[in-house]
């Protein structure tokens, strides 16, 4: 093995025996004493450490001779060598830079405070300096000269040994700027590839050509789409063209299209530009062929020697498909055509109130602008113009309308002259990228026919010519309850319709029933008449709703000919099939069902105690009468239980609530479940209060296990209070004079009380103290009663732990008398809806009016059985009998009879209690009913109760169905008598 001096002599040797061209450090010595081998070996390790370091160092250039730096804390020259290689020949012409890198034994810092350093270049026989250009932290600075015009060396630039000069500098170490940095170094020799002539310039040539822009939209350019190329030079050049413009050749499909240049001057960058016309064509991509650069008369030299022409040779540029070529994209549409669409009315001759339509075809997509007037197409009628205007628009085409007036007459028919589409203020364009282009509205003419003659003193009857659904079936194509089925009747002309006598109404078919949807004058155009109906209760189709053929009826209305009101309408029409998209089911049906906890927050992890009380309600889609019960099975654990409804819906109600109540033995670990179907009825029935008739579906899905409503009956919960605002005011957001506020202090687990508790209302700036009225298992319920100095713009509210037991009054666990309520509760925060005005007294209003008992057998009252209507109002009403006893008008049969007003009824001062007792002779098969506004004051008086403001007494009809008859022919066993 080699000892390290040998190594270093042996390094020495190989930069000598290759001519001084490199050179290597002391990093280098250490690492060929550690490799050891024979002499030659350490040889081609040292070339090949060589060839390394410079392939790392990225210059490709020579060096001096080696520099071996001791190690030393002031940093010194260990290499310098030329950056860089002479372009083409070898040689630096006029211009070129020169460029020298210095390298140094450690970090180094330049301050040129007091001058630049440079590098002596010997450049033939004269001295040239390579200025300091720049300085990186890792041990290099670069130095440069541009080669000058008497500049000539034809062994090539070399620089001479300590040819680095401070000039008044100073170069440090980085990290030590007291250290300054030894500037000797060997020389360093260019050779014959660094050769240097100054007396010419080196030709320009082509570095790169290259697509400049992309398509406006998308990945295709247009019509009248500029393709944009890029020739970037190596150097500056000088464009002319007083002989020419240099052009560069686009292949774009089977063409070759000249891109012009966009300018001259002296730039490194050429732009070329070429407008896309409608011929173009290439699917795949614009491409540029080699060498597709041509002077065209024009020149391309250097900038600063105009006898030095650029090179102009370079490489193709591929096809692209996101710059394809389309010349039909985005030019400006055109006419195609201009047509009478319509080949002419039945008879050849157009009438007064007669439309002829025009069609403006154009070959590509058209956006037309009204705001400032609409297009027109003159129209000539006889020896008349007549304006078509503007009525609709659909891609490519054009509609236009002209309505033929008294005076019109055209015997040979009406004609269209060449170019007769005008503008009128309005704009016709293309769209996409040609949405700035306005269309080609030339055109040739269209010439007269017979079979469109035109004589305005005639008007035709109107006729239909189409009825159709309007909009879609919800629900998945069915009509349910209160939704509305409208129809579009549609003439082929004005209409006028006149209601002044009766409303027109189309007869819908929905399964065995004749329904009559009524005209909508609001809804309803010119040549559109719409028609519409309500399902009702007993409305079932399961085939889809249908209309007959001549189904529209007049029904004392009249359907004239707008241009002339003394020609009726012909309504006759063809029948609308039955559709499945269209069924109707307006019988009651379930809309939600759904676990609730009467009262208090949720229990402690959401597990519910003995006798804690959870509620289901099952909503419907409307108002329902119950009669008996209905059943709700819901499974606790491995138990199925059943529930029965609260009560008889002895008043209309949309919704019917079950309790369960917790027993000892209940455990549920995943919670309580419903199954499908769970619902049933128990020899009675839940029907429609709107004709007491139709039955309630009583189908739902199954109601799976929630943990949120988990069951242990072995916990014994303390009961705590939910207080809530029982209900709204009765008109708007604000409760008035007299009126009652209702609040409820809810459990969910059954409680007793004794004495009476009271809950503060917070109202305006003051607090109301309010007793309970009554209570029952599971809720207390309190009223106040609305006084004249009452006033609370933002709403009534109840603070927090507002519930308070006054001397006597307990509420305690009724399965555990030991235990007490808690009194703590939430807030009930004011709300806009909940506002107060004692000042004001507003009439009060019936809610609605119902009959009870239902007869007590076969569904027949019979003589001598008593029933009772209650009248309830929104609102507490005084009932004045001095001059008279108010009485409710029930029709039975072909009869009418008086239901006379009894008492106030025990639920308070707002239902009021009428008493009828079938007599001998009242007979009604069908179910008698109370007709609208059947409520009279016979004398009477019904006002509020301060006797200031009268009644609303009018309320909608009752129609009960077959469910209440009446036979008072028949006598049954005594009946018991209903005290209310």
């Amino acid at each position: 093995m080699l000892g390290v001096a040998g190594a270093a002599t042996t390094a020495q040797g190989v930069c000598s025996a290759r001519g001084g061209r490199g050179w290597i450090g002391p990093a280098a010595v250490v690492l060929l004493a550690l490799i050891g081998g024979t002499p030659g070996e350490a040889d081609a390790q040292a070339v090949g450490f060589d060839a390394e370091r410079r392939a790392v160092d990225g210059d490709g250039g020579l060096a001096m001779g080696p520099v071996v730096a001791p190690q030393s804390a002031a940093p010194s020259v260990n290499r310098i060598a030329f950056f860089g290689l002479a372009e083409g020949d070898s040689t630096y012409y006029r211009g070129d830079v020169v460029r020298v890198r210095v390298g140094f034994t450690q970090a180094v810092t330049a301050d040129t405070t007091g001058g630049k350093p440079y590098v002596a270049l010997t450049v033939g026989t004269v001295t040239r300096r390579a200025e300091f250009a720049a300085s990186q932290p890792n041990r290099r600075m670069w130095f440069e000269y541009t080669v000058q015009a008497g500049d000539f060396d034809g062994d090539g630039v070399s620089v001479p040994a300590n040819g680095l000069k401070l000039n008044g500098a100073r170069i440090t170490a980085r990290d030590d700027t007291t250290a300054l940095a030894s500037v000797t170094h060997d020389p360093a020799v260019g050779g014959p590839s660094r050769k240097v002539d100054g007396s010419k310039y080196r030709p320009p040539r082509v570095d790169s050509v290259t697509f400049h822009n992309s398509p406006a939209s998308g990945d295709t350019y247009g019509y009248g789409e500029n393709i944009q190329a890029r020739v970037v030079f190596n150097h500056r050049v000088s464009v002319t063209t007083t002989g020419g413009t240099p052009s560069l050749a686009l292949t774009i499909g089977a063409h070759t299209r000249q891109a012009t240049l966009a300018g001259p001057g002296k730039r490194t960058r050429l732009t070329f530009t070429y407008t896309v016309q409608v011929a173009d064509l290439a699917p795949a991509g614009a491409s540029i062929a080699a060498n597709a650069l041509s002077l065209n008369g024009g020149t391309i030299t250097h900038d600063a020697d105009t006898t030095t022409n650029a090179a102009l040779a370079h490489r193709a540029v591929a096809a692209d498909s996101t710059r394809k070529v389309n010349g039909r994209q985005g030019r400006p549409p055109k006419v195609e055509g201009v047509t009478f669409p319509v080949v002419g009315p039945k008879d050849s001759v157009y009438w007064r109130g007669d439309t002829i339509a025009v069609r403006v075809g154009f070959d590509d997509s058209v956006a037309v602008n009204t705001a400032g007037g609409k297009p027109q197409v003159a129209l000539t009628v006889g020896t008349a113009t007549r304006q078509a205007t503007f009525w609709a628009h659909a891609g490519k085409a054009l509609e236009f309308v002209y309505v033929v007036q008294a005076g019109d007459r055209d015997a040979d028919g009406v004609s269209i002259a060449a170019n007769a589409l005008a503008l009128n203020g309005a704009t016709i364009r293309g769209t996409g990228v040609a949405s700035t282009r306005d269309a080609d509205l030339t055109h040739p003419l269209v010439a007269a026919t017979a079979e469109r003659t035109v004589d305005g003193s005639k008007v035709r009857a109107p006729a239909v010519r189409s009825v159709a659904f309007a909009g879609s079936a919800p629900d998945g194509g069915t009509y349910h309850y209160d939704t509305e089925v409208r129809v579009e009747v549609g003439f082929d002309r004005g209409v006028v319709v006149d209601t002044a006598s009766g409303k027109p109404r189309l007869v819908l078919s929905i399964g065995a029933q004749r329904r009559h949807a009524a005209f909508v004058p609001s809804a309803s155009t010119g040549t559109t008449l719409v028609f519409a109906y309500r399902v009702q209760s007993a409305d079932v189709d399961t085939d889809g709703a249908s209309v007959g053929a001549n189904a529209l009826e007049l029904n004392g209305g009249t359907i004239k000919a707008g241009a002339d009101s003394t020609v009726s309408a012909n309504v006759t029409h063809d029948a609308l099939a039955s559709d499945l998209t269209r069924k109707v089911d307006g019988r009651p049906r379930i809309t939600s069902l759904n676990l609730f906890r009467r009262g208090g927050s949720p229990p402690p992890r959401g597990v519910y105690g003995y006798q804690e009380r959870l509620g289901v309600l099952v909503r419907f889609d409307q108002q329902l009468i119950l009669r008996q019960r209905v059943h709700l099975s819901i499974e606790v654990g491995a138990d199925t239980v059943q529930l029965r409804s609260r009560s008889n819906l002895r008043e209309k109600g949309s919704a019917v609530a079950f309790f369960y109540d917790v027993t000892r033995d209940a455990v549920d670990t995943d919670g309580v479940r419903i199954p499908k179907g769970a619902l049933t009825l128990s020899g009675g029935w839940l029907r429609a209060a709107s004709d007491g008739v139709t039955n309630a579906r009583l189908e739902h899905d199954e109601l799976p296990a929630d943990s949120s409503w988990r069951v242990n009956g072995r916990l014994t919960p303390v009961p705590r209070p939910a207080v809530r605002v029982h209900d709204f005011p009765a008109y708007g957001s604000t409760y008035t004079r007299h009126e009652r506020i209702r609040l409820g202090v809810s459990y969910s687990v059954g409680v007793v009380v004794t004495g009476t508790p009271e809950l503060t209302l917070n109202l305006g700036t003051g607090t109301r103290r309010v007793a309970a009225v009554r209570s029952t298992l599971h809720e207390l319920f309190f009223e106040y009663v609305v006084q004249a100095g009452d006033v609370d713009g933002d709403g009534i509210s109840v603070s927090a732990n507002a519930l308070s037991l006054p001397s006597g009054a307990t509420i305690r666990l009724a399965a555990d008398t030991s235990i007490a309520s808690a009194l703590t509760h939430d807030s009930v925060p004011a709300s806009a809806v909940h506002k107060v005005n004692g000042s004001r007294v507003t009439a009060a209003k019936v809610r609605w009016v119902s009959i009870n008992p239902p007869p007590s057998r076969d569904s027949t009252y019979t003589r001598g059985e008593l029933f009772h209507v209650n009248v309830i109002f929104d609102r507490a009403v005084a009932v004045d009998t001095t001059g008279g006893r108010p009485r409710v008008a029930l029709q039975i049969g072909d009869s009418t009879r008086y239901a006379i007003y009894s008492h106030a009824h025990n639920f308070g001062p707002a239902n009021h209690v009428f008493n009828f007792e079938v007599q001998a002779g009242d007979v009604d098969t069908d179910g008698l009913s109370i007709p609208a506004n059947a409520l009279e004051l016979n004398g009477g008086k019904i006002t509020a109760p301060d006797d200031t403001v009268r009644a609303d007494v009018s309320h909608d009809a009752l129609t009960l169905g077959s469910a209440y008859k009446v036979n008072g022919d028949r006598s049954d066993a005594p009946h018991a008598r209903w005290t209310w």
